[in-house]
């Protein structure tokens, strides 16, 4: 039996990736080539040209405290900004993401109708008193909110942690309990597997 299960892990067929996605892909195949010569000068040049930074970063990499590595550590960023704010000016109505929920419904959201989502709910979190620093958590499912809620509480500078509800009410409350959020997001109900 144990030799019929081994011999299912050995996988020797390769599927490569069809013309059309070869060309349009961010990365091409030179990426590992560049990351096998200098791996730290490879993230550096991608980090610098694919975030936008606040702060750009001096250090690449402190490896001085293994296995705590620390990369770009005195960079300053804004999660939010970065998924979100800055693909305005040149795709505000390209589609950020696309969700379909359980029963078939769906929805696509742009990167306009997204930023609009967000400032509104970034503007009630700063009603409530959140601020740089603060734990916001979401105890919701894989639904558009909780994307909202994440990018809301990021953009301010506060502290995202989320929780699935299929975690359980001990798994939810160890998290929670921990983290002490000013602000928690919840759903009361949600479709899952029928």
């Amino acid at each position: 039996m144990n030799e019929k299960i081994e011999n299912l892990l050995k996988e020797e067929r390769k599927f490569p990736p069809s013309k059309e996605l070869t060309e349009n892909a961010n990365a091409t195949s030179l990426w590992h080539e560049d990351a096998d010569k200098n791996r730290l000068e490879f993230w550096e040049k991608q980090a610098l040209k694919r975030i936008s930074w606040y702060k750009e970063p001096t250090e690449i990499l402190d490896d001085s405290n293994p296995p705590f590595f620390k990369w770009f550590k005195d960079g300053e960023l804004n999660l939010s900004y970065n998924c979100l704010d800055r693909h305005l000016e040149t795709d505000s109505d390209r589609v950020a993401f696309y969700w379909e929920g359980e029963p078939g419904d769906t929805q696509e959201i742009t990167y306009q109708d997204l930023y609009e989502r967000v400032c509104k709910l970034s503007n009630a979190l700063k009603q409530l008193g959140v601020q740089k620093g603060d734990r916001v958590a979401g105890f919701l499912p894989n639904v558009p909110e909780a994307v909202v809620a994440m990018l809301a509480a990021s953009s301010l500078g506060a502290v995202w942690s989320s929780c699935s509800p299929d975690f359980g009410t001990k798994g939810v409350l160890d998290r929670f309990l921990q983290i002490e959020p000013k602000v928690i997001f919840s759903a009361y109900g949600y479709r899952y597997n029928g």
